[in-house]
């Protein structure tokens, strides 16, 4: 068979597309995710960008055919920071600014009561003073952390680097519920646009720094929050801070210390929300995380009863059936997950009557409105999540059989927040 030379014959779609001129559209890059493998054909996307013309795009591969950075626009943003910075900052590089930026376990444990005379301590090495009337907790004042927005804006990313402004104590005079928990005024960089945001909780507060991009390092600080953040950065600093960030993560209700420990030993965080993952709501109820546990901690006496049906022997096999409600996440989170239920549901807890899932239904159904609404907003790999999916199946089985109330009622129409 003859095959005509490639001047002579019509060229592929393959062929055609090699020979255009590559073309890129600029944007932002406003979610970053994982690969994580769902089944043998699925994967989500690696990238969410926000391009300049406002339509969003979905870049599947993490590739340099598919996405690049633009060297141009990160060496501008890096030039505009040095010269925000003003007075004290100039000559510190990028690498210096790191010691600036602050995770949010660190941040919260250096506002324990040992983290302030960590605080106080440090600043001593640094050569910092201070002033009449001013407290350990100032010093953090000019810290870069990553935060993520209260109120996601259709144009704004999920999560951007803001520098702490100024740190509110917990209200001596009772107050709100919000005014008794450590707040943060922050200003956001967002485009390199600054933003003054309102106080927030903590619990706003990410992780995930010093990641794609780094966006931390190009905010402007100052060197006293630089020189600061080297005294926590190594020598008897770094050992006191790690210390306190391993304590502070413990709450002393043992699942969730159990889940600490666990993802302490995998080396990962918490899991954070993403911007487009869909959380679970129940109709006409303003909080869902609330609805399931004032229900199920209502019913424990009969949950248990049911996760001791079968005997010793089949137990493993019925606590494994369980199991299998995470066998969709990735690798790290699954094994994380099945670790903490098979020591939640094991034979040791079982004999004892499950008292640290006891323990841990009368924590989640006691909290406040605030931390019922967080848990709602949990990352789809969180310990709130993981509770919320391994229970499902029980409640259900509960509910079928009149022995717990079920929580959804097809005649309300709107949550009483707004009816």
């Amino acid at each position: 068979r003859w095959v005509p030379p490639k001047s002579y014959r019509r060229k592929t779609p393959r062929e055609r597309l090699r020979q255009q001129p590559e073309r890129w559209a600029a944007g932002r890059v406003t979610q970053v995710r994982p690969p994580k493998r769902v089944g043998p054909d699925a994967m989500l996307p690696a990238y969410q960008v926000l391009l300049c013309d406002g339509l969003f795009e979905y870049v599947r591969h993490d590739h340099d055919a598919f996405i690049r950075r633009d060297e141009a626009w990160e060496s501008a943003l890096a030039q505009a920071a040095e010269r925000a910075a003003g007075e004290g900052a100039e000559g510190l590089c990028l690498d210096a600014k790191g010691f600036a930026v602050l995770t949010a376990e660190e941040v919260e444990a250096l506002l324990s009561k040992d983290g302030l005379c960590l605080l106080r301590d440090a600043a001593e090495v640094a050569g910092l003073t201070l002033g009449a009337g001013c407290r350990p907790w100032q010093l953090l004042c000019g810290c870069v952390v990553r935060r993520r927005a209260a109120v996601l804006l259709p144009d704004a990313p999920l999560y951007s680097p803001a520098r702490i402004r100024e740190v509110l104590p917990p209200s001596e005079d009772g107050g709100t519920p919000p005014e008794q928990q450590w707040r943060l005024r922050l200003t956001a960089i967002v485009d390199g646009v600054e933003r003054h945001e309102p106080p927030a909780p903590l619990r706003f507060l990410s992780n995930d720094t010093g990641g794609t991009g780094d966006e931390e390092r190009a905010v402007a600080v100052c060197a006293r929050a630089v020189r600061l953040g080297r005294a926590l950065s190594f020598g008897e600093g770094a050992r006191r801070l790690d210390r306190l960030v391993r304590d502070t993560a413990r709450s002393g209700i043992a699942a969730i210390d159990k889940w600490s420990e666990l993802l302490h030993e995998e080396g990962v965080y918490e899991d954070e929300p993403v911007a487009d993952d869909a959380g679970h709501v129940i109709v006409g109820e303003w909080s869902a995380h609330a609805n399931i546990y004032a229900r199920m901690h209502g019913a424990r006496a009969y949950l248990f009863e049911l996760l001791s049906e079968s005997d010793e022997h089949e137990h493993d096999a019925a606590v494994a059936g369980l199991a299998k409600t995470f066998d969709t996440w990735h690798s790290t989170r699954r094994k994380i997950a099945h670790a903490w239920l098979r020591w939640l549901l094991g034979l040791e807890q079982r004999r004892a009557g499950y008292p640290a899932l006891d323990e841990f239904l009368a924590h989640e159904a006691a909290l406040p409105p605030d931390e019922h609404i967080a848990r709602d907003d949990a990352g789809r790999f969180s310990l709130a999540r993981g509770g919320l999916y391994f229970l499902d199946g029980p409640a259900g089985i509960l509910v079928e059989d009149g022995l717990m109330a079920s929580g959804i009622d097809p005649a309300r129409e709107a949550c009483p927040l707004c009816s």
